[in-house]
This record gives structure tokens, sequence and C-alpha cells, in this order.
């Protein structure tokens, strides 16, 4: 059993970074919101609100050195380089684990007590061992 509950957090990884990947390739930078911009929050939204600008094909219009005027000379180059769908930072695959957990839906139903227990016993070694190893990482 606790091989299926490293396969099923194994699937969910690739899950994550193929899911990352179709994404990207399938970002369409002119059609985007710029509220949805990483680095945009309600304030920036509410300025370029009041520029005009609602869309990243609208925010597309403005040349670099304008949105660096307005915004000052990195947030506006960051603006200028997402709405056209740039971005050179560093594409991290690996993630730091912050916490462990495990969740059961509702459409999971155990029909014996056995698989129940056997359930519980394979899910609490499979959270020692994490826990393990998230503390020989904090030791280094």
């Amino acid at each position: 059993m606790c091989m299926y509950v490293c396969m099923y957090v194994y699937v969910l990884e690739v899950f994550e970074i193929l899911a990352a990947s179709f994404s990207v390739a399938c970002f369409s930078p002119g059609s985007q919101k710029v509220k949805d911009l990483p680095g945009v929050g309600w304030s920036m939204e509410h300025k370029l609100q009041t520029l005009g600008v609602e869309t990243c094909s609208e925010l597309q219009k403005f040349s670099s050195q304008a949105l660096q005027r307005e915004f000052g000379p990195k947030t506006g180059l960051v603006l200028y380089q997402n709405c056209r769908g740039i971005d050179d930072r560093a594409l991290r695959t690996e993630r730091e684990r912050k916490s462990v957990s495990a969740e059961i839906n509702y459409g999971i139903r155990f029909t014996k007590v056995r698989l129940n227990c056997c359930f519980r016993t394979d899910l609490t070694k499979f959270t020692e061992c994490q826990s393990e190893q998230f503390s020989e990482e904090l030791l280094k």
C-alpha cells in the first residue's frame, strides 16, 4: 500500500510539471487580463485601469520607456516583458516541500475495517518516512 501512496505522489508531481508546461505552451498574452500577470496586485491594477488598460493587448501598445516612467524602471520593464510573454526567470522544476498532507475524498469508501486500518498504517509509515527525510535535509 505504501508503494501506491508513493506512486500517487510521483504521479501528482509529474502532472504538475506537465500542466505547467502545457499552460506555458498555450499562453496567449494578448487576451490575458493584466491583473493575472505576476506582480500585478489590486493597486497596480487600479493604476493600469486609470491608463485605460485591462488586457495585455492594451498594455502592449505602451513602449518600455512609457511604462518605466509610469511605474519605475524595474516594474515598467517587467510589465513590458510579461505582457508580451517574455519571462527570463529560471524555471524551477523542483520545489521545497513545506508540508506533507493527505486526504481521502468522499468517493473512496473502505468496505472492510481491515482496509481502513491498512491504509492508516501505510499512511503513517509514509508520513514518518517523509518526516525523516525532511529532518535529515534540515540538519545538513
